[in-house]
Formats: structure tokens, C-alpha cells, sequence
């Protein structure tokens, strides 16, 4: 038989917890009963203060709800004090000086808690006060909302606009910005200018608008209006008309269109001219012999013999020509000009080691690690933001065509003729290294056409596709250039089953790297609405992206393509508000300006790394219309195969073969190569195409598309 456990509980102390609460209560009751009474009668004094106030205010106050509202905070603290006196008469422990200890607590808990509205009501009962301006007054608040006042409460002021709207205005914003009164006053005045002409006298237009302002009704004699001349403006004196009228604005408003319309009337039939705004225009002779001599000069000098001499060429003139070019011509220009400077300089002056510093300080800059590991994703990405997707789907077979199938044909087309032409010249090199050379040089830099074709007049169709083909053709070249550069080093066996498997690594894990980054992002950004955050995410997903892509050892710029795709068109459209599309857009464009700059003027400057071998530089010169022949196959090739599908236009292959740009990725690779006589080679050439290409056809795409459009406009 089993013990009962010593924590059970027995129901006889259950009964007698019970009946021991039921006694208290019954000894309580005869106490809350007494507090009750007591709540119920400081409700009746209550109510009868809050009548009696509103009825007192109502008498002798000018504000109809002052006495509301005074009525019903006297209501307020006498039910306040009601609750206390009756809490301390039912519950004899509770003592007052407890529940002023409470209440002290409390208290600031709660002025937290409504801070704004204990603001707004203590600013309601300063304004009860203090009656700056009364219920039917036309103000104007800080906030810049004007209309009639309807009523002022505790906590708001309510204002009813010129166009039939309520406004809603915090008392403590009227209380502590600046309020205008329209009607605080019996007179209010009202000015216009009026311009004449300058043939026309003065006096006689005041006289003439004042006797006109003087016959209008609703314009007070006392004061009485007045004109004063205020302005000698550029095309016009001008008059300021001014008169008194009531201040109520409906009046005002009439008012004034009848002293405008009898001012109007009165000087027009006087003759008075009534000028509009006028632009003089002074032409001068620009010919050779007079341009800048302001004797001979038909107008816009005076004549005299203090005059400057006629302008010459000078720096400023050179400069400004320079500064005309695109920014990306004109850097690459400056750092040409530079290194050439540099080494004319030690030819010069035998002595002289500047230049071999300068050599040594370039040849230090790891050019390929900072492009391809730095640069270029956000070059990419920047790039890749302001592809609009729509134009660019239209395009995609040619884009896919161009940027796989052209990359291939451009690279066997130029290592072939590179190998003929470099042994006519006596140059020995090892076919595999010619088409290494072709992989490299094949790819169309999206820096570089983004950058020039952004100002050439084309269809948004054809520019998507030159820059969809830039963006990532470059990707596809770099996994061709891999490929031939592992075969040529001996490293793995140049076979079409390891090309493939390669490519769709390093490509196919590229798109795919792209999209899960650029949605993840996308997501994100869609999630929250704070631009800084967003720009740090962008930022987030070009950084850590591309340094993802390289341990996974696929392609980097395929990936930011792709993510900067995704976000530029999707994410802009959907995930951000109009602020931060506006930042981000400018913060990336920010960044590739600045990137620009700095890779073209490093583009001219390593120039002086190049080897200047004679043959090297012919090698380099022969290699300039191999490229361009090997493009316009590349080119030409896809788009007659896909014009059943879509064409886009006889300016297309024009387009993408004069416009497809070489650029810093091509010598970047160059200087990737390992040492030995096929890098010098590889870099002279390289760096003489990608300066003919930035230079010459960057410098020239525009004119060559508008001569070329002009002439196929021409019926013949």
C-alpha cells in the first residue's frame, strides 16, 4: 500500500484558501463600496466644472472652442484626482504617498510614451491663450499651406485651403514656425510690375496707371494708391503699381483683376508700349584677317584704337581641341604622348637614366592583375547596368552568335594571317602562339565601345547588340585565350573534347554565378529602402562575386555581365525606389568614369614597356587590317546566316566591325603571357592595334556612321 506523496495537496487547504479570500472580500466590500461613492461624486463635480467652464468661455472668450477645451481638461484632472482619492479610500494599504511615488514613475513613462501629444496640447493651450490669430483668419502656416482657419483644438489647428481642402496642422508645428496672418489686419496691399517701353516717358505711364487704379472699385482713397518707377530691366522700365484693399482674398482677387485689366486698357490707349522680353543678337566678321579685330567688325565691339590684337593658335586653342575628343581617345593620347616623351628624353640626353625610372616604375604596375582582378568587374557591371534588357532580347541570337562563333572564326583567321605575315618579315613563330595572339586580340572591349558608341546615332536594337556582344565576348575570348595559352605552354593537350569542357565551365558557370548573384541581390534590395544600403550591396555583389567566380575558376566577367544585367534592368525597375535608382546609378557611373580614365591613360603609358624592334612595329602596323578583316568575317559570317531571323539593319556591319573597339583587356592578356620571344611580339602588336582602335576608329566611328547613313539615304 503506497504513502501519499508529501507535496500533495489537500483539498480542505483548497477550501480553505478559498473561503479565506471570500471573507477578505466581504471585509473589503463595505470600502470599495465607499470608493465607489466617492468616484461617482467627483464625476458629477467633474461634468458640472466642464459645463459650467464651457458655458463661461462661451460668454466671454472670442474662442468658441476654448471653453471646450479648458472644459474638458478641468473634466480631466478632476476625474483624475477622483481616481486617487477613491483608489486610497477602497484600498486602505494604499496610502498617498504610495500612489504620488507611482504616479512619479509613471509619470515619465508616460510623458515618454506621448511626448508629441502632451506637445501639440500644451502648444493648443498657449494658442487659447494667446490668440494669435482667430477662428475665420486667413494664414499662411511654415509648412506653406494658406487658407481659413476653422477651428483650433487641443491638439490641431484645422485650416481650410483656397482650393476646398482641410489641412490638418499639428499645434506644435503653428506654435513653432512662422505663421503669417493675412487678416490680421483691416487693410491689406497689393503690387504688380508693369513694364513699358524705354521710348516711352515715365511720368506720363505713372499718371496714366494711377488715375486708372483710382477708378477701380474696391480700391481704397485713403491710402491711396501709388506708382513707382523700380526697375530698368533688359528689355523694358518697369513700373510698380501699388494699392490698398480689404483683406479678405476673394475680394483681393478681384480686386486685382480689375486694376490689372484698367491699368492694361488705360496705357495701351495712351500709346504706351507694353514690351515683351527681347534678345538682340550682334553678328560680327569671323573671316582669317578680321576674326578678332574689333575695328573691322560689323557689330557687338565699338570702334577705337585700344582694341586686342586677332586671336592666334595657341596652348588654350590646342587644349580645347584635345579637350573636344571623347575622354577615353584623349587620355589614351596623353599617355602615348607621355611615354614617347620618356623615351625621347634619354635619346636626348645620354645621361639621363628618367627614362629607364619611369620604365622601371611602369614595368613594376602589374597591369594584368589589376584589370583582370580588379578593374574589370566593376567596369563590367558598370557597363552592364545601363543595357536596357528589352533591346537587348530583340538582339540575343546575333549576341550569342557574334560572341562565341565570331570570337572562334576571329581567332583562327588571325593567328593564320599573323603567322604568314610575321615569317615575310623574318619573325619565327609557332602557329599555336599566333592564335594565341588571335584569342587575345579577337574580343571587343565593352569599356572602350560602351564608352565611344554611346555617342553614335543608332537603333536601340543595334547598340544593345554591340554592347551585349562586348560584354560578353570579352568572357569567351578570355576562356579561348586560356585554352590555347594551356596547349602552347605544353600543359594540357589542345583537343576539342577539353576546349568544350573548359568552355562550358568557365562560361556556363559564369551565367550561372551571374544570375544567383545578381537575383540574391535583387531580392535583397527589393526587401528594404535605404539607397546607401542598397549602393553597399552592388557593391557587395561585384567584390565578392568575382572573387567567388576566381575560386571556383569560372568566368568573372561572364558573371558580372550577367548580375549587372539583372540589376540594372529588373532591380532598377522593381527594387528601388526613385532615390535610389538615382543614387546607385550615379555612383556607378561615378566609378566608371573613373576607372575609365585610369585604364586608358595606363593603356598609353605602357607604351614604354614595349620593346622597339622595327620589325616588331611593321609586325605591329600589318596586324592592324588583319584584325579588321578577321572582324568583318566574324561579323559578317553570323549575320547572314541569322538575317531570316532578324536583321538589324544595313548599318549593322559597319557598326560592329568599325565599332568593335579593342581595348584593355586584349593588352592585359598580352601582358599576361610568360616570358619570352612570343610575349614581346604578342605585346608590340597588341599594343599597336588596341591604339589604332581606340584612336582612330574610336575617334572616327561617329562620322563614319553619319557619312555612311547619309549615303544611304540618297535615292541613287
Amino acid at each position: 500500500m503506497s504513502t501519499p506523496s508529501a507535496s500533495a495537496i489537500h483539498p480542505s487547504e483548497v477550501w480553505a484558501t478559498v473561503n479565506g479570500m471570500a471573507n477578505g472580500f466581504l471585509a473589503m466590500l463595505p470600502l470599495l463600496v465607499a470608493g465607489l461613492i466617492v468616484f461617482l461624486i467627483f464625476w458629477a463635480i467633474a461634468s458640472g466644472v466642464r459645463r459650467a467652464v464651457e458655458v463661461f468661455a462661451a460668454k466671454r472668450s472670442e474662442y468658441p472652442s476654448a471653453g471646450v477645451a479648458f472644459g474638458r481638461l478641468a473634466y480631466i484632472g478632476l476625474m483624475l484626482l477622483g481616481a486617487l482619492v477613491a483608489a486610497t479610500v477602497g484600498f486602505p494599504s494604499v496610502t498617498p504617498a504610495k500612489l504620488f511615488s507611482a504616479l512619479g514613475i509613471g509619470g515619465v513613462a508616460i510623458g515618454f510614451a506621448f511626448k508629441d501629444i502632451f506637445q501639440n496640447l500644451l502648444a493648443g493651450i498657449l494658442l487659447l491663450i494667446r490668440h494669435p490669430f482667430r477662428t475665420g483668419d486667413e494664414i499662411t502656416t511654415g509648412g506653406g499651406f494658406t487658407g481659413t482657419v476653422e477651428s483650433i483644438e487641443t491638439r490641431a489647428t484645422f485650416i481650410r485651403t483656397y482650393d476646398g481642402r482641410r489641412v490638418i496642422v499639428p499645434n506644435s508645428v503653428i506654435y513653432t514656425e512662422t505663421v503669417t496672418v493675412i487678416t490680421a489686419y483691416d487693410l491689406l496691399r497689393s503690387e504688380y510690375d508693369v513694364g513699358i517701353g524705354y521710348g516711352d516717358d515715365v511720368t506720363t505711364a505713372k499718371g496714366i496707371a494711377l488715375e486708372a487704379m483710382k477708378g477701380v472699385e474696391g480700391v481704397l482713397a485713403d491710402p491711396a494708391p501709388d506708382v513707382l518707377l523700380w526697375e530698368l530691366a533688359g528689355s523694358s522700365k518697369n513700373i510698380r503699381i501699388r494699392w490698398w484693399t480689404r483683406p479678405k482674398r476673394a475680394g483681393v482677387l478681384q480686386v486685382r483683376d480689375r486694376v490689372l485689366q484698367a491699368v492694361a486698357e488705360a496705357l495701351s490707349s495712351a500709346g504706351i508700349d507694353l514690351p515683351f522680353p527681347t534678345t538682340q543678337i550682334l553678328f560680327h566678321d569671323q573671316t582669317e584677317a578680321s576674326d578678332g579685330d574689333r575695328r573691322r567688325q560689323r557689330e557687338g565691339w565699338p570702334a577705337g584704337a585700344d582694341v586686342p590684337e586677332p586671336r592666334h593658335l595657341n596652348a588654350v586653342t590646342i587644349a580645347r581641341l584635345i579637350l573636344k575628343l571623347p575622354s577615353s581617345i584623349g587620355l589614351t593620347i596623353m599617355g602615348a604622348v607621355a611615354s614617347l616623351l620618356v623615351v625621347s628624353l634619354d635619346r636626348l640626353l645620354p645621361g639621363s637614366r628618367f627614362g629607364e625610372q619611369v620604365v622601371g616604375f611602369v614595368a613594376g604596375i602589374d597591369f594584368h592583375t589589376t584589370l583582370m582582378d580588379g578593374m574589370l568587374s566593376f567596369l563590367l557591371f558598370a557597363g552592364a547596368l545601363h543595357v536596357k534588357w528589352d533591346d537587348m532580347r530583340r538582339g540575343r541570337w546575333p549576341i550569342i552568335a557574334l560572341s562565341t562563333v565570331g570570337v572562334v572564326l576571329s581567332t583562327a583567321v588571325i593567328g593564320l594571317g599573323f603567322q604568314l605575315i610575321a615569317g615575310w618579315l623574318g619573325l619565327v613563330v609557332p602557329l599555336i602562339w599566333c592564335l594565341v595572339f588571335g584569342a587575345l586580340i579577337s574580343p571587343t572591349d565593352p569599356v572602350a565601345v560602351m564608352g565611344i558608341l554611346g555617342r553614335a546615332e543608332v537603333s536601340p536594337t543595334l547598340k544593345a547588340t554591340v554592347a551585349g556582344e562586348s560584354l560578353f565576348n570579352d568572357g569567351v575570348g578570355v576562356v579561348v585565350f586560356a585554352i590555347l595559352l594551356e596547349a602552347a605552354l605544353g600543359t594540357e593537350p589542345l583537343s576539342l573534347g577539353h576546349a568544350g569542357a573548359l568552355f562550358l565551365r568557365e562560361a556556363g558557370g559564369g551565367v550561372l554565378l551571374g544570375v544567383v548573384a545578381g537575383w540574391i541581390s535583387y531580392r535583397a534590395m527589393r526587401s528594404i529602402d535605404e539607397y546607401n544600403v542598397e549602393v553597399m550591396i552592388s557593391l557587395a555583389v561585384v567584390m565578392g562575386g568575382y572573387a567567388l567566380a576566381s575560386k571556383l575558376h569560372i568566368s568573372g566577367p561572364v558573371a558580372m555581365a550577367v548580375a549587372g544585367l539583372i540589376i540594372g534592368n529588373k532591380g532598377v525597375a522593381h527594387a528601388m525606389s526613385d532615390l535610389t535608382r538615382d543614387y546607385l546609378l550615379k555612383f556607378w557611373a561615378l566609378i566608371d568614369d573613373i576607372l575609365n580614365a585610369v585604364l586608358f591613360l595606363l593603356i598609353g603609358l605602357e607604351a614604354i614597356t614595349i620593346p622597339w624592334d622595327p620589325r616588331l612595329i611593321a609586325l605591329g602596323v600589318a596586324a592592324i587590317p588583319l584584325v579588321l578583316v578577321a572582324r568583318g568575317i566574324a561579323v559578317v559570317a553570323p549575320l547572314v546566316v541569322l538575317r531570316p531571323i532578324l536583321s538589324l539593319g544595313r548599318l549593322a556591319p559597319l557598326t560592329l566591325i568599325w565599332g568593335g573597339l579593342r581595348g584593355g583587356i586584349s593588352i592585359a592578356l598580352a601582358l599576361g603571357l610568360p616570358d619570352g620571344p612570343a610575349r614581346s611580339i604578342a605585346l608590340a602588336a597588341t599594343y599597336i592595334v588596341v591604339l589604332f582602335s581606340v584612336i582612330v576608329q574610336g575617334g572616327s566611328v561617329e562620322r563614319v556612321l553619319n557619312h555612311v547613313r547619309s549615303k544611304l539615304a540618297q535615292p541613287n
